[in-house]
């Protein structure tokens, strides 16, 4: 199953006319847990869902686009773009505390992803190289920009574009469970110019050794990823809270300090 397909059930919620247009976009998101990249019901299901008009649906899809929430796709339907919006205002950071649970996401992200890579590289078809190369030029182009947060929809359609050309979906799923609750969290992290400049150079090496079909070029080059991430969530955690740092340590970590 792709793992940005909609899903097949339906919130049965009545449209309230006192609530903004765009919170009933938010709640459905929220309730149906959506992640960025993922495609909304269609206009007259959420009509019917919702006891709604179509204009009342189309209004409310509206107000959620101008929000940043939602992007519109002509022919194609409503996708979600941005989950920032989700935060509530008095909680903004509650998705970038930095934790043992964001260390713990990134490692459970780098047994993932770094071998999803490799295998990706070994059986990619046309159909997945065209995704990969789609959602990166999309990050490459909106990260240049500097909106870290409108970047988060096309990372997400990257490293699940891999995932699914592995071919496992129940790694794909699993995978996509810790990027909706790791990357709005990664585009908070503090970033040089330099540091921006080496993740572009490591997402462009991991598209072309999979673009060649080279495996293990494909598994380093996302090993560095993992790594990076992981050292910039460690460096966040030594300047907040120094001691919860030498309490987790990574096992590549702990492999080397027994050696």
């Amino acid at each position: 199953m792709p793992s940005a397909q909609v899903a097949s059930s339906l919130i049965v919620s009545p449209v309230n006319s006192a609530v903004d247009p765009a919170e009933r976009i938010r709640r459905l998101i929220v309730e149906r847990g959506f992640s960025p990249g993922d495609r909304l019901p269609s206009v007259r299901d959420l009509a019917r869902t919702w006891n709604a008009t179509l204009v009342e649906v189309r209004e409310a899809l509206a107000a959620a686009k101008r929000t940043g929430l939602i992007d519109t796709r002509p022919r194609s339907g409503a996708y979600v773009r941005d989950v920032a919006p989700l935060l509530p205002a008095d909680d903004d950071n509650g998705m970038r505390v930095v934790d043992r649970h964001q260390l713990y996401l990134c490692q459970a992200r780098a047994v993932l992803e770094v071998e999803l890579a490799a295998t990706a590289a070994a059986r990619r078809t046309t159909k997945d190289l065209t995704a990969i190369d789609a959602a990166l030029d999309d990050w490459l182009r909106i990260a240049e920009t500097g909106l870290h947060t409108a970047a988060v929809e096309p990372d997400t359609r990257f490293h699940l574009a891999i995932a699914d050309a592995a071919g496992n979906p129940v790694l794909t799923g699993l995978l996509q469970q810790c990027l909706r609750r790791q990357l709005m969290f990664e585009c908070g992290l503090p970033m040089s110019p330099a540091d921006h400049r080496r993740i572009i150079g490591i997402h462009r090496r991991i598209q072309r050794a999979i673009h060649d079909g080279d495996a293990d070029a494909a598994r380093r080059a996302m090993q560095q990823h993992m790594e990076h991430l992981e050292s910039c969530i460690r460096a966040l955690i030594d300047s907040t809270t120094p001691a919860a740092s030498s309490s987790v340590k990574s096992p590549r970590a702990t492999n080397r300090a027994r050696r």
